[in-house]
């Protein structure tokens, strides 16, 4: 009964990547329906390790959606940690974690801009 018919038709499923808008699909889980209290971010590129991060801030920011402010530590962009906490009242905890940071990659972490 919980399974639409529709779904019961064929064996076969479609899929399709959330994350096309940000390369990361926050919007999916930021519907208010959801009652999310928490995200974790994982970022595998090898440029800005917060561009989507950020890049949803400011999207949510402008839509009213909540999403805790991404304040990045000047220092942290040429040479990320291997993990950040954002929170904010009333948004869901954000816990990103860039793949190429200085302990995954130490001395030999490379960015490009």
């Amino acid at each position: 009964e919980a399974v639409p018919a529709a779904l019961l038709k064929s064996n076969m499923r479609d899929y399709e990547d959330a994350g096309l808008l940000l390369n990361s699909p926050y919007f999916s889980v930021l519907r208010e329906e959801r009652h999310i209290d928490l995200i974790i971010s994982l970022d595998y590129s090898d440029g800005d390790p917060f561009m989507t991060v950020r890049e949803t801030a400011g999207v949510c920011k402008k839509l009213n959606i909540p999403f805790p402010e991404v304040n990045i530590p000047s220092e942290d962009l040429e040479k990320p940690k291997d993990f950040y906490v954002f929170k904010g009242q009333n948004a869901p905890t954000v816990i990103h974690i860039p793949l190429f940071n200085v302990v995954n990659c130490g001395g030999k972490l490379r960015l490009s801009s």
